[in-house]
């Protein structure tokens, strides 16, 4: 559950971008890491702001936050999770 592709996402980050809250919480639940940051230091939570509706970037934020996800996480331009534009 840690492996990542070649730009360092792992499966809780891709499923957040790919909106599928299932797999998403499936693998929450079994303790897949919620923190590791892509190579740009982005991480799953970060990755819940671009859901393509407003229902799941929420659910998504949700699901992260509730099982342990660190809001204080940086990306590589100093941007956490609750940044916007």
């Amino acid at each position: 559950m840690c492996a990542q592709d070649c730009m360092k996402k792992t499966h809780v980050a891709m499923a957040t971008l790919n909106g599928r809250l299932d797999v998403l919480e499936a693998l929450c639940n079994h303790r897949a890491p919620l923190n590791l940051a892509g190579s740009w230091g982005a991480t799953p939570l970060m990755y819940a702001r671009y859901g393509r509706t407003k229902t799941e970037r929420v659910r998504a934020t949700e699901i992260l936050c509730r099982l342990g996800a660190d809001v204080d996480l940086q990306d590589r331009n100093k941007k956490n999770s609750l940044a916007t534009g």
